[in-house]
């Protein structure tokens, strides 16, 4: 796997790393000395926790022909099998190998392949999301390309459901996103974009705490949030900028960033051990 991080992105990762470790052993502290701030300082807490490194894709595009289904791609064709069928009324967003994921977070996401398919028309679900154990990608036999799809009005076996998958127009306006039926664009790196926090809901939480407490951790704070607002850019890993809801209410790690999402509103998939995904999707 290749992993791409410049000088200038390793040097942030490691500052605000150490100032990440500093933050939460001061903030810990203070929480067995004054009971009675537990609440916002383990808010707080949790909001410094769930800043991570995040990662741009590094995409090449490869025929359709000489693709691995069983690797990281972006619109498919994913690995389908007689159990894990594909979904072609649906998007076909994301396929992820979650040991990549799992090596570059530095926790267990699994061993197997997340594969998520996005329903436009539907309300924010993950039931087009879903993880394959490892073994079973390796043992089962996998269905052609074009075989063994199903949409949402009819099941079966039916190739031209292919030629229907390619008339879906995209839900988001990420030109990174369009589906090309020769070429598949197939993750083959991962690029750091830097450690990245939400740094509103950081410096919000952060007017909560008594004036002692703020005093002593203003400057150290104030670094952190600086070096690690996030690019609002689409990624893995990492953090996210919040529209309706913050990272204290999901309490998960995000897995996946969208920046933009039906023109108007951005979404992520968020993923806290194996086989636990949600799914947010959010508007102005």
């Amino acid at each position: 796997m290749k992993i791409k991080r410049s000088e200038k992105i390793a040097n942030q990762v490691k500052e605000a790393t150490d100032l990440r470790l500093k933050l939460l052993s001061q903030l810990r502290q203070y929480k067995k000395i004054d009971g009675s701030e537990v609440n916002s300082i383990d808010r707080l807490v949790q909001a410094i926790e769930l800043s991570a490194e995040g990662y741009k894709l590094i995409l090449k595009d490869t025929p359709v022909s000489e693709v691995d289904r069983k690797s990281s791609m972006l619109s498919g064709p994913f690995f389908s099998s007689k159990e894990y069928i594909s979904y072609w009324g649906t998007m076909p967003i994301i396929q992820l190998d979650l040991r990549e994921i799992s090596q570059l977070a530095g926790r267990d996401f699994g061993d197997g392949l997340f594969i998520f398919y996005y329903e436009p028309e539907e309300e924010a679900d993950m039931q087009d999301a879903f993880s394959i154990p490892r073994a079973e990608v390796e043992t089962q036999a996998m269905t052609p390309f074009g075989q063994g799809e199903v949409d949402d009005e009819e099941s079966g076996d039916d190739a031209d459901n292919e030629n229907e998958d390619e008339e879906l127009e995209s839900p988001y306006e990420e030109e990174i996103f369009r589906k090309s039926s020769d070429t598949v664009k197939v993750i083959v790196g991962y690029e750091s974009i830097g450690m990245q926090s939400q740094v509103s809901t950081i410096e919000f939480l952060f007017e909560e705490l008594p004036e002692s407490i703020k005093l002593n951790i203003k400057d150290d704070l104030n670094l952190f949030t600086k070096l690690t607002k996030s690019k609002d850019v689409f990624h893995i890993l990492g953090s996210f900028y919040p529209i309706q809801y913050d990272v204290n209410e999901v309490a998960m790690p995000c897995l996946v960033h969208f920046p933009q999402w039906n023109a108007t509103g951005n979404a992520q998939i968020f993923m806290s051990s194996p086989g636990h995904f949600e799914y947010y999707e959010s508007y102005d």
